[in-house]
């Protein structure tokens, strides 16, 4: 950045993503200076900044320094403007990812100056940034090692390694393109993304996007690796069989018979949605379909939902997971377009989804990413609905390739939205006639003036699916509002000449009342804070069972007439028949039963206890949480909240702590904000 030295540089874009407080100490501890050094850094920011007629950066008594959203807003426009090679900082995440994917394809040891060099950060910022990688490269059963002559590597299961890189790419790949990075092998890479895209062009298919450069960048990495893969649940007869494996064999013949079967399962992989599932041994579907129960399951412990048609969820999860467990396990990772809109839009369902998932990860031993997480968030979401009354959700596919391809896209889309009351198929000249009678229309071609038409490919692909999920979530309110009525009130008011606009206005409006996409985070749920009142919250020292516990500790909400006596007896009798399924962690048991067991509104209450209650299979709490859920909705922020702060143990034994009201409800605010 123009004068500005590295350190100088990394403070600012620090403060240009932070959304608190930066403390002077912190600085000065993360880059192991002094506080008089840290000080002079920002003097030579703020010189920078009035160079450029920007506000200087304040520092506050007691809380540090902080930009403004005008002043960010200001200094992003100014970086702009700079050359591409001085105004790309990388965030810490970035930065991590830089590292890993740097040492899987690096064609050349390397080392901390290396890092340095790729980040344009300080020695002390890259040895943080090892730290992170090592704990990252840990929950993949992977080592960062050293070696003084070689260097960095990584250490374990090949194929998880690859899999990193591969998750990894997609979100680098614009930095490897304009060469802010080093790309190893670039001759060699042109190369490969000839061969690669005549595959495309002879297979007549599209691949996710990116899938291609990053296999044409890896691809010199296959050829000189000796390391051996092992793919031991899949069929290789029939990967060597498929067409993609002969055409990867004629353009790539000089790969060992392993790297050709390796790239051969990328190909297949990123198009995997459009192949029969026989890929996988026969006796391996009931793994996904094992998982599908446990995951519904979970997610309706965890978010205190009983769902209706388990069995139509637990379908639509399995035909997702059958492919997905495949590609995980061979390192096939394809990003989520919508990730981040998702975990803004949708940030209760989205941690639940998380929290469940974990389920999944046990049993099969790798990391599941947000991008997947985000995914299956929309899977959810799209079976709790709200207390209202919806129209019901028609589809309609509207394909001018021929009513086989339809079809096909039909049995696609039945199988990820099997809660749809119709899906119909139709060719482009019946559309007009049709279009009304549905809630949301599918097409291979752009259709035009129909707020809820999606444009897919013939064979939909991973992002076809997941726009498909995000609008078949929307539901259609009916409302009394007409056109024509506001438009005869107004039109008095309205120039002649302007009248044609106003109609136009005014239905544009009125349809976006019609369809309103409904989350979690537009009903106005509360969280803990909002929902706990000071009779809601009880310290308890007698000694008592576990039954009167739960009925002590639901007492409160019994008595606020926010539930009826029936609900506490079935709380009792499901812990009988279930066992402590309704502990969250350790010492805690989240106690609930269904909304029709007698629950009259949203309330929760807690109940501490100075001695421990003893439940059934030698489990113990000391702290009882009673939620009554209404719907399978209001309460989801509540549950949010529960699991930031029983996530973490130092956090839970905190709350433990409290003795008073006033103590709890800070302790909460407290974690909750963390």
């Amino acid at each position: 950045m123009m004068d500005l030295e590295v350190r100088c540089q990394e403070l600012l874009n620090k403060l240009l993503m932070s959304e608190d407080y930066i403390r002077i100490a912190d600085v000065a501890k993360e880059n192991n200076i002094s506080k008089r050094s840290a000080y002079y850094d920002l003097c030579k920011i703020n010189d920078f900044l009035e160079a450029n007629k920007i506000e200087e950066v304040r520092l506050e008594r007691n809380k540090g320094i902080f930009l403004s959203q005008e002043q960010k807003d200001l200094i992003r426009e100014i970086l702009k403007e700079m050359p591409v090679q001085n105004d790309v900082f990388f965030s810490p995440s970035e930065r991590a990812k830089i590292i890993i994917c740097g040492i899987i394809t690096s064609d050349r040891p390397l080392f901390i100056e290396d890092f340095m060099n790729f980040c344009q950060v300080s020695r002390n910022t890259i040895i943080n940034d090892l730290k992170v990688v090592a704990s990252k490269l840990v929950e993949y059963d992977l080592e960062l090692n050293y070696e003084t002559k070689s260097g960095y590597a990584i250490l374990g299961n090949v194929i998880r390694s690859r899999a990193l890189y591969f998750l990894y790419f997609p979100e680098l790949a614009e930095f490897y393109r304009k060469k802010v990075l080093p790309v190893p092998y670039e001759s060699k890479i042109i190369d490969n993304l000839e061969k690669l895209d005549y595959i495309e062009k002879t297979l007549d298919t599209k691949y996710v996007e990116e899938t291609l450069q990053a296999l044409a960048n890896f691809i010199p990495i296959m050829e000189e690796s000796e390391e051996e893969l092992s793919f031991s649940d899949v069929d290789k007869n029939t990967i060597t069989d498929s067409y993609e494996y002969k055409l990867v064999d004629r353009k790539f013949s000089h790969l060992r018979s392993n790297e050709k079967l390796y790239l051969t399962l990328h190909l297949l992989g990123s198009r995997l949605q459009a192949l029969p599932f026989d890929l996988m041994n026969v006796d391996e579907d009931q793994e996904p379909y094992e998982i599908a129960k446990d995951l519904v399951s979970e997610f309706s412990r965890i978010a205190c939902v009983e769902f209706d048609n388990n069995a139509e969820i637990e379908r639509s999860l399995f035909v997702h997971l059958k492919s997905s467990l495949y590609r995980y396990r061979y390192g096939i990772q394809l990003g989520n377009p919508l990730i981040d809109e998702i975990k803004v839009q949708y940030p209760e369902l989205f941690e639940i989804t998380k929290k469940a998932v974990e389920c999944i990860t046990q049993r099969i031993g790798v990391p599941i990413n947000d991008n997947e997480i985000a995914y299956l968030t929309l899977h959810f979401g799209a079976y709790i609905t709200p207390n209202q009354n919806i129209e019901e959700m028609n589809i309609l596919i509207v394909c001018p390739n021929g009513l086989s391809t339809g079809n096909m896209l039909r049995g696609e889309v039945s199988a990820l939205v099997p809660y749809a009351d119709r899906i119909d198929v139709i060719s482009l000249s019946e559309f007009e006639e049709m279009k009304d009678k549905y809630t949301v229309v599918i097409s291979t071609v752009m259709i035009e003036n129909h707020p809820n038409s999606l444009l897919v490919h013939p064979i939909l692909t991973d992002a076809d699916r997941i726009m498909i999920l995000k609008k078949c979530m929307r539901t259609t309110i009916k409302t009394q509002i007409s056109v024509d009525d506001i438009f005869d009130v107004v039109k008095k008011y309205v120039d002649d000449n302007k009248l044609p606009s106003l109609r136009e206005d005014i239905k544009r409006y009125v349809d976006s009342l019609n369809t309103i996409q409904y989350h979690p985070l537009k009903d106005n749920s509360k969280g803990i804070i909002d929902s706990l009142d000071e009779e809601d919250l009880i310290f308890i020292d007698d000694d008592m069972d576990w039954k009167q516990a739960i009925r002590v500790a639901a007492q409160p909400l019994l008595d606020e007439g926010a539930i009826e006596t029936r609900y506490i007896d079935e709380i009792i009798q499901q812990t009988r028949l279930l066992g402590p399924y309704m502990f969250i962690t350790d010492d805690v048991v989240l106690a609930h039963a269904k909304a029709e067991d007698g629950v009259n509104y949203l309330a929760f209450s807690m109940a501490v206890f100075e001695k421990e209650i003893l439940f059934p299979k030698q489990k113990s709490a000391k702290l009882i949480l009673v939620l009554a859920a209404e719907d399978q909705v209001k309460h989801l922020r509540i549950l949010k909240d529960i699991m930031a702060i029983f996530s973490t143990p130092k956090y839970k034994q905190t709350i433990l702590q409290a003795t008073s009201f006033e103590e709890m409800t800070k302790y909460i605010e407290e974690l909750v904000e963390e």
